[in-house]
């Protein structure tokens, strides 16, 4: 990875640490879109964020977060789209090694420019091809 981390960044190199240096501080709201149980938005408290929302598939993983971080807005939804959320609502998304997995990633990604702000951020992450990839 070339991206420079800051002293303050809690991850280090790799996927959430490239995101984590690319998410915008001081803006009002960031959703992270297969967020698992919330580790990622719960590091972005710090960024001055009003509101932080995480979807995930899994509802275990969010029923964790929300024992975890109850301050957190974490949704369970296995539907891609629509999001429940209003044209140019949001801020930036985070989409870390996710993309990958979905059967309509076009439509997804659609529905990403949708709710985006104009001037927005989307950080996405897929694994890295290598040696094992095949497996």
């Amino acid at each position: 990875m070339k991206t420079v981390l800051r002293p303050d960044n809690p991850f280090g190199p790799g996927r959430h640490g490239f995101a984590w240096e690319h998410v915008p501080a001081g803006k009002r709201c960031h959703l992270d879109f297969g967020c698992g149980s919330g580790r990622f938005l719960e590091t972005l408290k710090g960024k001055g964020f009003q509101r932080l929302i995480g979807i995930d598939a899994a509802l275990e993983a969010i029923e964790a977060g929300r024992r975890e971080h109850p301050e957190l807005e974490l949704i369970h939804s296995k539907e891609l789209a629509p999001l429940p959320f209003a044209d140019r609502e949001i801020d930036s998304i985070s989409l870390l090694d996710v993309l990958e997995h979905l059967v309509d990633q076009q439509g997804l990604l659609a529905e990403f420019h949708r709710v985006l702000k104009d001037d927005g951020v989307l950080i996405v992450t897929v694994p890295g091809l290598h040696l094992f990839s095949c497996l």
